[in-house]
């Protein structure tokens, strides 16, 4: 089963990167609770299989950060041709994520 890492380690070192300029008036940046990353696996069936992660037409709240394989590790590109059995781990909004499956693993879920 896929599974899912909560973000607040990360969004605490981000949490660095977010502070506001001394004389800004927006309030700074809070990444926390807003994606979830996700161990997908692209099925034989999807739509994903042998297609350009270009081609995929993901959400727009969802993005493929890192594309393992049997022979290692490789940071995708629009390029990048996806394979079955391939392990994808994605940032998604919780929101995209029945959209990110279904296109990645070939499932649905409400």
């Amino acid at each position: 089963p896929p599974t899912s890492i909560r973000l607040r380690a990360l969004t605490r070192r981000w949490s660095v990167f977010s502070r506001t300029a001394p004389n800004s008036s927006k309030p700074p940046l809070n990444l926390e609770n807003i994606m979830d990353l996700h161990q997908l696996v692209v099925s034989k069936d999807a739509r994903a299989a042998g297609k350009h992660l270009a081609e995929l037409d993901l959400p727009a709240g969802a993005l493929v950060a890192l594309v393992s394989r049997p022979e290692g590790y490789a940071v995708p590109r629009g390029m990048t041709v996806l394979e079955p059995n391939d392990t994808l781990l994605v940032f998604v909004r919780s929101d995209d994520l029945a959209m990110t499956r279904e296109i990645i693993e070939g499932k649905y879920e409400v």
